[in-house]
């Protein structure tokens, strides 16, 4: 699954409520560069296939994870309780941007997984969020 469409999705629903989004490419550099937030990240995190459906030929479910890092300073609260009410409203702007969505290279429309605290330190929040869709592969 292309990560492309997910960045093109997300900059066309969120426009001002994140400072930027960007791919995985981006991210290795990011804990020590960002000085505006919040900014998301899409990075690919693994990709399950299931058996295949056909006996003369293959076709098979595949899903693939997207995870959208988010990353917030607020250097108002030293203890993360701003940043974290921050949070709440860029997760949900996201969530109405994918939810229900069906990338251009997907069969089925994006589920959520999970989410989880990445870190926390000198005034940053780093949460990534999991997200999933599927797609079919086939051969004859």
């Amino acid at each position: 699954m292309n990560p492309a469409y997910w960045i093109t999705r997300l900059q066309s629903e969120l426009g001002d409520t994140v400072r930027g989004v960007e791919g995985a490419a981006n991210f290795a550099t990011a804990s020590r560069t960002i000085k505006t937030s919040p900014y998301l990240w899409v990075v690919p995190l693994n990709v399950k296939a299931y058996d295949n459906e056909l006996i003369n030929g293959v076709s098979q479910l595949v899903v693939s994870s997207m995870g959208i890092i988010c990353a917030i300073r607020n250097v108002s609260d030293s203890h993360g309780g701003a940043a974290q009410n921050e949070l709440v409203d860029i997760r949900q702007a996201y969530f109405d941007a994918l939810l229900g969505w069906t990338p251009d290279d997907a069969a089925h429309s994006v589920e959520y997984s999970r989410g989880s605290l990445m870190g926390f330190s000198e005034s940053l929040l780093w949460w990534v969020d999991e997200f999933s869709a599927g797609e079919y592969i086939r051969a004859s």
